[in-house]
């Protein structure tokens, strides 16, 4: 590739791969690349789009990205097509001897009490009352990555660019980045049948199910601040496998697919930071609320570069 182009993105993670899309969609001309393009965080995530539940740890800065993002998946997974997604909120769930949990996380997040076995059959009489949260998402995140790769793999390379955009996650070197381990298990379990998130809440062993095609289903809960990209823990496995069984026993039958690491991207405030020096942009930070708040962060990432660009229009 030696003709020169608008944008060089270093990096084909999740924010790679949109940024690629959006701009390639404004009529720039973009590369990417990247020594490990199938390493990255957003193949493990499960991809929940949860600004109501994650606000209950996370910043006002981070539900407001995530609920603004909501609208833009919404068009943006009609563009793409043929990829699994699910647009009926969130539910929560806790044992009876975590009823306090419950409490708590009714207080701070914008749930409504439900009956559990209304929205997931699959889960009555095992659970009775539970919080829903309506309007939140998800997706396939395997799907969305290897959709995007088809849309723009073939821009893969590098050439003399105008703006270079820094996207490489966890391993960009810049102060106050760390890395936090996370872990999940992909399951097969035909014989349960969950058809949105469903969060655990738990003391010690907070969980979550997200749902994929086929009898599939994304378990996770993990968070380590580490950046060690080494196997799965035992501890880890069982702590996951056995919070799965207690919300449903059909996860016993279930087959375990692969059990995944990731390493996720985060500054001291947890929040995303999108950077200039000169005609270089870094966008990281984006932790655990990639998938979330993405599109946003995009879209703004698109109209600082046609600005620095001067407003022209690609060649």
């Amino acid at each position: 590739m030696s003709a020169r182009i608008d944008v060089q993105i270093q990096g084909f993670g999740l924010m790679g791969r949109l940024l690629c899309w959006r701009l390639k969609k404004a009529g720039l001309r973009v590369a990417w690349t990247d020594p490990r393009p199938a390493s990255a965080a957003g193949w493990v995530a499960a991809a929940m789009l949860a600004p109501k539940a994650e606000a209950v740890l996370s910043s006002p800065a981070i539900y407001e990205m995530g609920s603004a993002a909501l609208p833009l998946w919404q068009v943006w997974l009609g563009e793409l097509g043929g990829i699994q997604h699910g647009f009926t909120g969130t539910l929560v769930v806790s044992h009876p001897q975590d009823q306090a949990l419950m409490g708590d996380f009714h207080q701070r997040s914008q749930s409504e009490p439900c009956q559990v076995g209304d929205l997931e059959p699959a889960l009555a009489g095992r659970f009775g009352q539970g919080l829903w949260l309506s309007g939140e998402g998800y997706l396939d995140n395997q799907a969305l990555m290897s959709r995007l790769a088809e849309l723009t793999g073939d821009d893969e390379g590098q050439a003399q660019a105008d703006i270079l955009v820094d996207c490489t996650g966890a391993a960009a070197e810049l102060p106050g980045l760390r890395a936090v381990r996370g872990e999940v298990a992909r399951l097969h379990a035909p014989e349960v049948t969950l058809t949105r998130p469903v969060r655990l809440l738990h003391p010690r062993y907070p969980l979550y199910i997200v749902p994929r095609p086929n009898g599939r289903y994304v378990v996770g809960a993990t968070e380590i601040e580490s950046r060690d990209d080494s196997p799965v823990s035992v501890q880890s496995a069982l702590e996951l496998l056995s919070a799965a069984h207690s919300l449903h026993p059909g996860f016993a039958e279930a087959r375990i697919e692969s059990l995944q690491v990731g390493l996720r991207p985060a500054f001291t405030d947890n929040e995303p930071h999108l950077t200039w020096q000169g005609n270089r942009l870094s966008i990281n930070g984006l932790y655990r609320h990639g998938f979330m708040i993405g599109p946003v962060l995009a879209e703004r990432a698109v109209r600082e570069i046609k600005a620095h660009l001067g407003g022209r229009h690609a060649h």
